[in-house]
């Protein structure tokens, strides 16, 4: 989606469980993608945080890493 790696790891968080059938999705999903996704059939449960992301993006010889927010552990910088 063209996000900045930092932002992309930060970002609100949607998983699809297959038994039992449930679309898990972060409470700060936006509530209009809420009701757009129950009105395509999906049963929701809200969690305030879903799994741990950890990143990094190569472009060329550069590399930008992020840690998830979520947790305690921070990328490092160096």
């Amino acid at each position: 989606y063209g996000m900045a790696v930092d932002k992309a790891v930060a970002a609100p968080r949607i998983h699809h469980q297959w038994l039992p059938d449930f679309l898990y999705v972060e409470t700060e999903i936006a509530p209009e993608i809420k009701k757009s996704l129950e009105r395509r059939g999906h049963a929701l449960k809200e969690r305030s945080e879903l799994g741990v992301v950890q990143a990094i993006v190569t472009k060329g010889s550069s590399l930008a890493g992020a840690a998830d927010p979520r947790k305690e552990e921070r990328a490092r910088s160096d």
